[in-house]
């Protein structure tokens, strides 16, 4: 594994990280038999029995065969050579670069709600459910602000509400707003397992987490603590990549609805999108993990990104809609609410509100796009000038082999993909 730390900006760094790693008997589809579909409470009660952390915080990433429900409709039998103005043979230029690492597992193309291209590799297919890692850091965004507007009453200052009002805790600080928590900027701190790998100096940190009993009270004392390295910032004015932000989004999102966040997501958002979360870790306090250790499959991390894609709903009639439009707007928004345009490098990327942000060049015309981004290759990547979403997945099951910068990886199928748009 190698992660590279790179300055984006002043007071910015991210860690930029991707493994390649030869396919094992580990990855292939039908490894692991997946939880069949109930009741909500069911599913959720499966997806954590699911999941077993190994060591650390993060978990093993097996992939588990979802039982297949009747969503084959969500993928069109359009023939993109004629229709929504896709060339197939540049599409398959695309499929063969993702092709070439051997972790690859999937590659999806979407146009105006039609899934256009679907390919598979290495063992991948269909019904697999992969650990999406911080992909899930997007649906906390998304699930963040059904909340809110569910409880608006409760909580008049929507983002703007300092999550001391709904974690009582004397240690934080009353300008951590729940935003903050979504645009990386609470002031928290925390060092990262280089993007949930395992980074030499800092692993040994982290091995005893599956042991601690209250996540939400430890991630706070440590975000805290002044004497951390690197330490709290104050907040709103630096970006510092943390999954302990996401975790007390999801511990905020339980207790401003009274329920479980996988209960509330898979009622509000998962539900009408046709998803359902193989494995779902959730910690010793009962809290389901915001942002890493999620199981799904390369269908339904697409739904979700063609969902920001469709403004938020899947019916165009509908005038509340799944996510709240405010919300997909938001997404491609610079961490600091600066109207500051993504990087244009190939090499790199910046952050957003739960989501991060690129530009890509195609025959000297940049495109942006916004992509929820998980550890190893895991992405839905929504380009709305184009009215395109693209999804990848890779297996991150180890031994890792040679390995390449995930921001290059996605920087190229981009440009592959866009170039196949007439």
């Amino acid at each position: 594994m190698r992660c590279r730390a790179k300055q984006v900006a002043v007071g910015v760094t991210v860690t930029l990280c991707a493994a390649v790693a030869p396919p094992t008997a580990e990855n292939a589809a039908g490894s692991v038999p997946g939880p069949r579909a109930k009741g909500v409470a069911a599913v959720c009660a499966d997806a954590a029995s699911a999941f077993a952390l190994t060591e650390g915080m993060y978990g093993a990433n097996r992939p588990i065969v979802e039982r297949l429900r009747a969503d084959t409709r969500w993928v069109s039998a359009t023939d993109p050579r004629t229709q929504l103005g896709l060339d197939a043979e540049r599409l398959a230029k695309a499929a063969k670069f993702v092709d070439g690492y051997p972790t690859s597992r999937s590659l999806l193309v979407a146009r105006d709600g039609d899934v256009l291209w679907e390919k598979y590799f290495h063992g991948g297919a269909a019904e697999q459910s992969l650990n999406v890692h911080s992909a899930s850091k997007s649906i906390m965004q998304g699930l963040l602000s059904i909340a809110l507007r569910d409880r608006a009453a409760g909580y008049p200052a929507g983002l703007k509400t300092p999550l001391a009002k709904i974690i009582s805790n004397p240690s934080l600080d009353q300008r951590t707003t729940l935003e903050s928590l979504v645009r990386m900027s609470s002031g928290l701190a925390w060092k990262e397992l280089g993007e949930e790998g395992v980074s030499a100096e800092t692993a040994d940190d982290y091995r005893d987490w599956k042991d601690r009993t209250d996540w939400v009270a430890e991630m706070i004392r440590i975000g805290a603590d002044p004497d951390a390295k690197p330490g709290p910032t104050v907040p709103g004015s630096t970006m510092v990549y943390s999954s302990a932000n996401t975790h007390l989004v999801s511990a905020a999102i339980a207790r401003m609805t009274g329920r479980s966040t996988c209960e509330y997501a898979q009622e509000k958002l998962f539900s009408p999108l046709g998803i359902t979360p193989e494995a779902w870790f959730k910690d010793p306090g009962g809290v389901y993990s915001g942002g890493f250790n999620m199981h799904l499959t390369a269908r339904e991390l697409a739904r979700f990104g063609q969902l920001y894609l469709k403004g938020g709903k899947i019916d165009p009639a509908d005038p509340v809609g799944i996510v709240p439009a405010e919300a997909v707007a938001n997404a491609p928004i610079r961490w600091d609410g600066s109207d500051a345009l993504p990087p244009a490098d190939p090499e790199e990327y910046d952050y957003g509100n739960g989501w991060w942000r690129t530009r890509v060049k195609v025959k000297g015309r940049p495109v942006t796009s916004y992509f929820a981004d998980g550890y190893g290759g895991q992405s839905s990547m929504v380009l709305p000038a184009l009215k395109l979403s693209v999804t990848v997945t890779q297996s991150t099951v180890q031994p890792y082999g040679d390995d390449e910068d995930n921001a290059v990886f996605l920087n190229k199928l981009l440009q592959l993909v866009i170039a196949a748009v007439r």
